[in-house]
């Protein structure tokens, strides 16, 4: 394989979203360019251990800005002395249009009228990966030489933490406000900031990357108790 002296990545070229990228080649020499673009991080990897991070702009690879790869492997000092290692490219800009969803109705008792209730939401988040190093080495895992990774991996993640959460935190919001689904449409900000803050507190212990500028859009299916045809009214938001 060539050894590359040059290594940068602007993106996919047909412009769809990326939050990572792995470099075709893993063979490199010491005074090679890393271009890294703004809104980027360059992340070496060394025997499935992340290594040394860079951040925007052109860097000059040397033992000096490679101390952790340079410790592992005691690179020669100077020259154009060759070695291997994976980069990573990460996507560090805010990705504000991650859709979630309930994939079932959740059966629900409104506190104040006793009503059986079916409940689905669906809302929009965003996301900001602020630790390269744990993410990548906590969730992405393996992945091919000079392939991107998309944001439908975190929407799967999140997708099944945010359903996993919708019950318990509507139904202790509910109870602790004493209101009726009749009347939800007045707090769903508040309920918004609830979701987050609930989210927050699991997502952040397992990749530290974060959703932003949460906000939910709530549909809510009203069954009546103890009818074999129920009457049912629909309530969007």
């Amino acid at each position: 394989m060539a050894i590359i002296d040059r290594i940068k990545y602007d993106g996919n070229s047909n412009g769809s979203q990326w939050l990572i990228y792995k470099c075709p080649s893993e063979q490199f020499v010491l005074g090679s360019q890393l271009i890294v673009n703004q809104g980027q991080e360059a992340l070496f990897f060394k025997g499935g251990e992340a290594l040394d991070l860079f951040g925007p702009g052109t860097h000059t690879l040397s033992t000096g800005n490679l101390p952790i790869l340079n410790k592992l492997v005691n690179l020669p000092f100077g020259g154009k002395t060759p070695f291997s290692a994976e980069i990573y490219y990460i996507n560090k800009t805010a990705n504000l249009d991650m859709k979630w969803g309930t994939s079932t109705p959740i059966p629900l008792e409104d506190p104040k009228y006793g009503l059986i209730l079916n409940v689905g939401a669906r809302g929009q988040y965003g996301i900001t990966i602020t630790d390269s190093r744990l993410f990548v080495s906590k969730i992405i895992g393996a992945v091919p030489n000079g392939t991107t990774t998309n944001p439908m991996l975190v929407l799967r993640y999140f997708n099944g933490l945010i359903n996993s959460k919708i019950k318990s935190v509507t139904a202790a919001y509910m109870i602790q406000k004493q209101i009726s689904f009749l009347e939800i449409s007045q707090f769903l900000s508040e309920l918004s900031a609830a979701f987050q803050e609930a989210l927050n507190a699991v997502a952040y212990t397992h990749f530290r990357a974060h959703e932003t500028d949460s906000y939910l859009v709530c549909r809510f299916l009203l069954e009546k108790k103890n009818k074999s045809a129920p009457n049912t009214r629909a309530l969007t938001w």
